[in-house]
């Protein structure tokens, strides 16, 4: 079982115009990444005008990447450098710590530098709300302090109590990503707590997660404000297994006998990178991304549930990693 320690893994994400997303995965193989995984979306602007004349949409692709903590900075101002990120309307990179990673074939350098709480004003929001719903999710934190924010289409794992002649129905589900300051994160929850009640059954998942460094937001977007937890009970992790495509129903089932009780699946590609001596060969094949969302205590059982069943370990099987979230609203606990 290949675990990281805290911190030896970051989760790099580049959201792009889906017109430049080619262009920063050759680039990312120049300066040495080998793997991705790429999800679908559209990212919405905050400007009236624009959505009346309907071109407030716009198609983008968010590009994951696993890199070693100990490059996070260098691959940062790389991309940097070559996107110019700082100018307006290019896009955004921003930085994410992982508890632990599983499947990743070339382990990283030791790291032990790991932030001790959040540096960089920034927080991530993530929700997960029925289809045609993300861009109300948008609408309502534009009021407070989000500038935008980019919708992925997704679906929810199959309920064994939801099936129609033994086959599964499994709900159409869209997924919005945004950026906020940290000192705005509760009164845009607070909002979407009031116009979308997360509290009640089947209406949706919402948590936070820090960002470590970011390119690509407004000047003064982080207002400096540190980012402290209100919460006193259980900790949650969240889980995202990247999986070769049909895959997606074994990693729900093995997460199951873990103690998961269901989650939510991306349709993905990604890269699956083959050395024969001196030629490499990339193959782009489909993927599935799986998000399970597990109180701390049973995020290790649930990975190595997953790991063992579907022989992550094994080259081109798929890579499994964790990060820590904050404020879950929404989730179902048996």
């Amino acid at each position: 079982m290949n675990n990281s320690l805290p911190g030896k893994y970051s989760l790099l994400t580049v959201i792009v115009n889906r017109s430049k997303a080619q262009r920063v995965l050759n680039y990312a193989k120049v300066i040495g990444i080998k793997r991705y995984t790429s999800l679908m979306g559209h990212g919405t602007v905050p400007n009236a005008i624009l959505k009346m004349l309907e071109l407030g949409d716009i198609n983008k692709e968010v590009l994951l990447f696993v890199i070693s903590a100990a490059q996070e900075k260098e691959m940062l101002d790389a991309f940097n450098t070559k996107f110019s990120f700082e100018k307006r309307n290019t896009g955004i990179i921003f930085s994410v710590s992982l508890s632990s990673c599983l499947g990743i074939t070339h382990k990283a350098p030791p790291h032990t530098d790991l932030p001790a709480e959040n540096k960089s004003g920034i927080v991530g929001i993530f929700t997960v709300v029925d289809k045609g719903m993300g861009e109300e999710i948008i609408a309502i934190s534009n009021e407070d302090a989000c500038f935008g924010g980019t919708i992925m289409p997704a679906h929810g794992s199959a309920d064994h109590s939801h099936k129609i002649f033994t086959l599964s129905v499994q709900a159409e589900k869209e997924t919005v990503l945004m950026l906020v300051p940290a000192g705005k994160v509760a009164s845009v929850r607070n909002k979407l707590m009031d116009n979308h009640n997360f509290k009640k059954a089947n209406s949706g998942i919402f948590f936070t997660f820090d960002v470590n460094a970011f390119y690509g937001l407004a000047k003064n977007t982080s207002d400096g404000t540190e980012v402290k937890s209100e919460e006193t009970g259980p900790q949650y992790d969240a889980i995202w297994a990247v999986v070769p495509s049909g895959k997606d129903v074994a990693v729900i089932e093995s997460a199951e006998k873990g103690g998961s009780t269901g989650g939510t699946i991306f349709h993905a590609r990604g890269s699956h990178v083959v050395e024969h001596g001196f030629f490499l060969s990339a193959l782009e094949p489909e993927k599935e991304l799986v998000m399970l969302i597990a109180k701390r205590e049973d995020a290790e059982a649930i990975s190595h549930s997953i790991n063992e069943d579907l022989r992550l370990d094994d080259p081109g099987t798929g890579v499994l990693f964790v990060f820590p979230i904050g404020n879950p609203t929404g989730l179902f606990v048996k």
